[in-house]
């Protein structure tokens, strides 16, 4: 595949990964959140550790999958796959800090960070088209530059407090959630 083919082949898999890996993190981050007197910004610290974990061992398995998985692909696609590992941690660092906006009822932090990745994309796309010859690249890169905007928007309240909780904790909780909103999607369709 060239161009919108190249793309699509280059995002596919980190995408699945990112959404299997993050095994219902955000599903009980928001339940511990909506806890009374939480401590909202303990938890979103907690959050980052989660995300980071959960992303670290999710783009580990997703880089040495995808030359199995992209082995009938370009040299391009696979190099672009490769990049675009990058926004799984940024993937999981922005669903983790906005569950926890989500479970406390600060929707408007909620909304706006969820809002916040589809504008800047959606210009940069229209500029990138604009352009002279944009390539697949271009708009990888682009696509995972605007996904920084969800997460510096939800990251605001975080404090280096604890909570009570751990990673271990959040992660063995979320366990008994994670087939259940893995097949959800396959389900509805």
């Amino acid at each position: 595949p060239t161009g919108r083919g190249t793309f699509a082949a280059a995002i596919l898999w980190p995408t699945i990964f990112a959404a299997v890996g993050q095994i219902s993190t955000g599903t009980i981050l928001a339940r511990h959140a909506a806890r009374p007197n939480a401590n909202i910004g303990g938890l979103k610290f907690l959050a980052i550790k989660t995300a980071l974990t959960t992303s670290l061992a999710t783009t580990i398995i997703c880089l040495a999958a995808l030359p199995l998985l992209l082995e009938h692909q370009t040299r391009l696609a696979l190099e672009l796959s490769l990049t675009y590992c990058l926004q799984i941690a940024l993937n999981h660092l922005a669903l983790a800090l906005m569950s926890c906006d989500q479970g406390c009822g600060n929707f408007k932090q909620f909304n706006l960070a969820r809002l916040s990745l589809y504008p800047p994309n959606l210009l940069i796309t229209i500029w990138l088209s604009q352009t002279n010859n944009p390539t697949p690249s271009d708009f990888i890169l682009a696509l995972i530059a605007c996904n920084i905007f969800p997460v510096a928007l939800a990251i605001r309240g975080t404090t280096k407090t604890t909570t009570g909780l751990t990673v271990t904790r959040i992660i063995q909780e979320s366990k008994k959630y994670w087939l259940s909103e893995l097949a959800n999607p396959l389900i509805q369709n």
